[in-house]
């Protein structure tokens, strides 16, 4: 009896315990949707985390005295042709964000997508 009751305790405490990474518990869709890239919903949100912080565009006396949270002066650099290679790191003087790792993968798709859609502010 000691030994039926060990075993299956034993069986009880394995069928308990398996191996999960946080990829099965987590999943996520590894997909950035660009279907749908607007100015005031998904390029402007952008720009106030990552580029119109204090210190950089801003404004007066900020960099290139532009101000990022203003579809105009976004509109600048979008039609100059400066925003996508600075947010790429790729052949500019000054890759953005300035001194901090390259924004990620969507965030620079959806940029390029608005940019490419001929920057509508939408």
């Amino acid at each position: 009896m000691k030994r039926i009751t060990g075993v299956l305790l034993v069986m009880l405490v394995l069928s308990a315990c398996y191996n999960r990474n946080a990829t099965d518990l987590y999943p996520s869709s590894g997909t950035c949707d660009t279907s749908i890239v607007t100015y005031s919903g998904t390029i402007l949100p952008i720009m106030n985390q990552h580029c119109a912080v204090s210190g950089c565009h801003t404004g007066q006396g900020s960099a290139n005295n532009l101000n990022y949270a203003h579809y105009a002066d976004l509109a600048v650099v979008a039609s100059n042709g400066q925003l996508i290679p600075a947010i790429e790191h790729g052949n500019t003087p000054s890759p953005m964000p300035k001194n901090l790792p390259m924004l990620d993968a969507c965030t620079i798709n959806k940029i390029v997508r608005w940019v490419h859609e001929g920057y509508p502010n939408n």
